[in-house]
């Protein structure tokens, strides 16, 4: 081993110590949802809690429909300047239907929309809870428990185009896991359901009865399970054609709950 390799190995080691010791930073971006923003509020101590820094801005409707009581008892520090640059992760604890639909038709008109398409085209990632934009969550359901099929089927094709876009859905239980994930911190397929075939369902220990977080299905979070095991996802969950292809060649059965 020559100098010149020598010193490029020992450049990789401080680079990659380096990218380890940095803080890592998430801006919390609360919009104007009630449902699940309790949840929502203790996702992000949960965050904080595991090293994550995070400073939040809010939408207008936010401001006037929000307990802005709770809001500061949470102990965020309000953002400065620079969003985008001082973060590396957009994070949105109370994510409105409105907001969905604004996103996934490319409209930037406000805070919550401008912000959204600003940190996608930057590269950077959003990950949100859609409980209350998601016509299938039981808290979505509770509260209109008579949503017209038409209506219900709208919100769910907004879901999965900003899905396309780039937006990481998740359900709030689980906010803070996609949230570090998206930092690398986090664990890979291990977050989806995964029992054996021949395992009743109802047999399943605690550990196993987790849902997966993500509402995206990619081949890559099938390739991993084992072969004839069940895999199950939320009922809003969008399954990508590959991801069905690589499930159906595995005998991997899908299983929404």
């Amino acid at each position: 081993m020559n100098e010149a390799e020598l010193r490029k190995i020992v450049a990789l080691i401080v680079e990659a110590i380096t990218e380890e010791t940095q803080p890592k930073r998430a801006l919390v971006l609360f919009t104007g949802a009630l449902i699940c923003c309790a949840e929502g509020g203790e996702a992000m101590k949960r965050l904080m809690a595991a090293g994550v820094e995070l400073e939040y801005v809010q939408t207008p409707s936010a401001k006037n429909v929000l307990n802005q009581e709770k809001i500061k008892a949470l102990g965020i520090r309000e953002a400065g300047p620079h969003l985008i640059a001082n973060n590396d992760v957009l994070v949105i604890p109370t994510l409105t239907a409105n907001t969905v639909a604004k996103a996934a038709h490319g409209i930037a008109d406000g805070v919550a929309s401008n912000l959204i398409m600003e940190f996608l085209m930057h590269g950077k990632q959003v990950v949100a809870a859609s409980n209350a934009a998601d016509p299938d969550s039981p808290q979505k359901k509770a509260f209109f428990p008579k949503m017209p099929a038409a209506q219900a089927a709208l919100l769910r094709s907004n879901l999965a185009k900003v899905s396309a876009l780039g937006v990481q859905l998740a359900d709030v239980t689980c906010l803070d896991k996609a949230v570090l994930k998206a930092f690398g911190l986090g664990t890979s397929v291990s977050d989806a359901t995964v029992i054996p075939a021949s395992q009743p369902s109802a047999q399943a220990s605690p550990s196993q009865a987790t849902t997966h977080c993500l509402k995206l299905i990619s081949a890559q979070g099938v390739q991993g399970l084992p072969i004839g095991s069940t895999l199950k996802i939320s009922q809003g969950a969008v399954v990508t054609a590959l991801a069905r292809d690589f499930a159906s060649a595995r005998s991997i059965r899908i299983e929404r709950v």
